[in-house]
């Protein structure tokens, strides 16, 4: 099954920060967003969003919804 909160942000422009649980961490494209272990999840969001850009974060927003509209079943 897949995730609809994430494929509702890359719909709507928005990176994501996720788990690797999953297919999660296959979906979020490091251009989309980023993923990471859920042992040290909060704590590498935290690092991952002081360490990006605001600029970086529009970047990886359009790369979203690029992503999103390459997906092949919603053609």
């Amino acid at each position: 099954a897949e995730p609809v909160v994430i494929l509702e942000s890359f719909a709507s422009g928005v990176p994501v920060l996720a788990t690797k649980r999953g297919c999660l961490g296959d979906l979020v494209a490091p251009d989309a967003g980023a993923s990471f272990h859920e042992h040290t999840f909060v704590v590498d969001c935290v690092d991952f969003l002081s360490h990006t850009s605001r600029e970086a974060l529009s970047e990886m927003g359009k790369s979203a919804s690029n992503r999103f509209e390459g997906l092949a079943f919603f053609r």
